[in-house]
């Protein structure tokens, strides 16, 4: 959020104000995917670009291994499954008003 509002080619920024619709698929149902962050910004090149970020540890953004499916397995495979889902929802939904949808973990952030 620091480098949102000291980044001079940051023009506005949000947490969590997009709502998203998509199918859960471990309730079965419709919910509302509420992305981490929404930001406008100037390019390299001048251009004004749009873009929905979601900010997740490494590890939750790849399917979990286990040697035994244990209680916290089965979390782990529900959680995977359903940001699967919102990150698809999230990228049709980037796609059809030309933003870019991006997820960025420890790596990306240098954590």
């Amino acid at each position: 959020m620091r480098y949102c509002d000291t980044n001079t080619k940051v023009i506005k920024w949000a947490s969590e104000e997009i709502s998203i619709p998509y199918y859960n698929p471990v309730k079965k149902r419709v919910a509302k995917y509420f992305p981490d962050f929404y930001m406008e910004y100037v390019d390299s090149d001048g251009k004004m670009k749009k873009v929905l970020i979601e900010v997740k540890p490494k590890k939750e953004t790849k399917p979990p291994q286990y040697k035994r499916r244990t209680k916290s397995v089965l979390i782990a495979e529900a959680m995977y499954s359903q940001n699967q889902a919102k990150w698809a929802a999230a990228e049709e939904f980037c796609l059809d008003n030309g933003w870019e949808f991006k997820i960025l973990t420890e790596k990306e952030l240098g954590v």
